[in-house]
């Protein structure tokens, strides 16, 4: 009997990582039913799960740091790392693949046998490695950028070898049922008691067909209370249902199978939702970026305030949070009711019930599925801003890159400033493409030399000196044309990890490397180009009012 193919997921962050993490192995067990999946995770993030995760994961290992720690004596924690790692090398993983991106994880990782690792570890120096491509995008314009056009479980799925796009089965739900879950991490991703209040008591008083149920973890009881406890919500005691802090995840879930539509912040909830393929409405606020972590189901909405500063990162301050202010309520309840009556959102619908006061600061988007994986396309009827139509870009260039995937879209709708903002990037693509391009002779002259019976070493030393002002050079270009960081950082993060026991096998790598990035930015220019080809005549002119 041929041995099952080992394969393990480490995912040491929070629950809705998991969660994710869970959507794709699932998608990846549907493939390979005989591969058999080992998920190591801690277990304040993972235990509530249990009940999803040994549905799709053969072996789960709970941990938790502390527990290391447990005696406050380094000795003793060292021992129980050891047998930790011990017992977990026991698996024999024929790979492992680290989707944490963490320090701790980088550490986990290198500690663990495996035959083949992808993700972030450290090498035998105890330097960052991270080979495949798939990784170096993660790094490189998930944790650093705003700019990742892809969702994170289509991502996931794709570093571990998942194939197929998964849609779930649709469960009728009963009707009449909200579950709502106001709450999020960070008081820069969430609403606020107030806001809330208003859609729960519209929708209440509009509709005397719903029940409303409220679900959050204990540590949100207070703010639950301050919903529940309005006076105003006095007379709709009968079909508010309080669950925070005495449901269970499980329960949570069992709430959310009978449910006809949720409403929430991007969270741990909108992502259980998900996996009914259930109709969602998702308030993204603060730090959140849509495009990558909205719940992978094409049966949701979601909102996002069109302010130049969203979505904003955890290191910067925010006081007047002015992305809370852009979502009104209003266009939160008539959403919510066109959804319960049809099931889908449409602006023609939407512009019906609200005025162009209360949407002109919002962009509604609606998920679906591509060749790719998970898009949103917007349903407001809004321009595109520069990041847009430069992840709409990114969308094409990096499916095709990584993926080998060809994907159709439609180009949004754009103004004049955005337009001139292309025309200016087009000439930072071009000159890009002359960097990379002299990067790559740098390389061959490099290979020429070495290939020699008595090889320069001044020569070498020379090009090994130019290529790295050409590293310097793209990061120089980056700051001037922002919208082109997440192709030299990617490329940068590429050549880093380069491959190779000696410098030749290393060069040889890095002029693969000088190859596709000089292939990637003439994508990317010839897509720009094409773009404002038709409107080039109006950049000269005065922006549009």
């Amino acid at each position: 009997m041929q041995n099952k193919f080992k394969m393990a997921f480490i995912q040491l962050t929070r629950i809705g990582d998991v969660i994710q993490t869970f959507s794709a192995a699932r998608q990846l067990k549907t493939e390979n039913p005989n591969t058999e999946l080992t998920l190591i995770a801690r277990s304040k993030f993972a235990k509530g799960l249990d009940f999803l995760l040994r549905g799709v994961f053969d072996n789960i290992i709970y941990f938790d740091t502390k527990e290391f720690f447990s005696k406050k004596d380094l000795g003793t924690a060292n021992i129980n790392v050891h047998n930790f790692i011990h017992d977990i090398n026991k698996y024999e993983f024929d790979i492992v693949i680290n989707l944490s991106f963490n320090k701790s994880s980088s550490f986990l990782t290198s500690l663990i046998k495996a035959k083949h690792k992808m993700g972030l570890y450290r090498n035998t120096h105890g330097e960052l490695a991270i080979n495949d491509k798939w990784s170096q995008f993660i790094y490189s314009n998930v944790m650093t950028s705003t700019m990742n056009p892809f969702n994170l479980v289509d991502i996931y799925k794709h570093i571990s070898g998942a194939k197929e796009i998964d849609v779930t089965t649709y469960q009728y739900p009963k009707d009449g049922i909200i579950t709502i879950h106001p709450f999020a991490s960070s008081k820069k991703k969430s609403w606020g008691a107030n806001k809330w209040n208003e859609v729960i008591y519209k929708l209440l008083k509009d509709r005397n067909d719903i029940k409303i149920n409220i679900v959050g973890s204990p540590a949100d009881a207070d703010k639950a209370k301050q919903i529940t406890d309005s006076p105003m919500m006095a007379k709709f005691s009968d079909r508010i249902f309080n669950k925070v802090g005495t449901n269970s995840i499980e329960d949570t879930f069992e709430d959310l199978a009978k449910s006809q539509l949720f409403i929430g912040h991007d969270s741990m909830v909108s992502h259980l939702a998900a996996l009914f393929r259930m109709p969602s409405l998702v308030i993204s606020l603060g730090t959140v970026r849509p495009q990558e972590s909205s719940p992978y189901n094409d049966r949701a909405y979601i909102m996002a305030p069109r302010n130049k500063c969203f979505p904003c990162t955890v290191a910067e301050r925010c006081d007047l949070l002015p992305c809370h202010s852009s979502i009104n309520h209003q266009v939160v309840v008539a959403s919510a009711k066109a959804l319960l009556d049809d099931g889908e959102l449409t602006w023609q619908k939407l512009s019906q019930h609200v005025t162009p006061f209360h949407i002109d600061n919002t962009s509604i988007y609606k998920s679906s599925f591509d060749e790719f994986g998970i898009k949103l396309s917007e349903v407001t009827n809004n321009n595109a801003n520069q990041k847009d139509v430069f992840r709409t870009f990114y969308r094409i260039v990096w499916s095709y890159y990584l993926a080998n995937t060809e994907i159709s879209v439609d180009m949004p709708e754009f103004n004049t400033d955005t337009l001139k903002v292309l025309n200016n990037h087009l000439e930072g693509s071009n000159y890009l493409f002359e960097l990379y391009g002299h990067g790559f002779n740098f390389c061959n002259k490099l290979l020429d030399e070495t290939e020699k019976d008595k090889p320069d070493i001044k020569l070498i030393q020379e090009q090994v000196t130019k290529l790295t002002e050409i590293d310097g050079l793209c990061n120089i270009t980056k700051t001037s044309f922002k919208q082109l960081a997440p192709i030299v950082d990617f490329f940068y993060v590429n050549r880093a990890n380069a491959q190779g026991k000696n410098i030749i096998e290393i060069t040889n790598n890095n002029l693969i490397s000088f190859h596709d990035s000089s292939n990637i930015i003439a994508i990317l220019a010839d897509l720009i180009e094409k773009t404002i080809g038709p409107r080039i005549g109006q950049v000269n002119r005065s922006p549009e009012v």
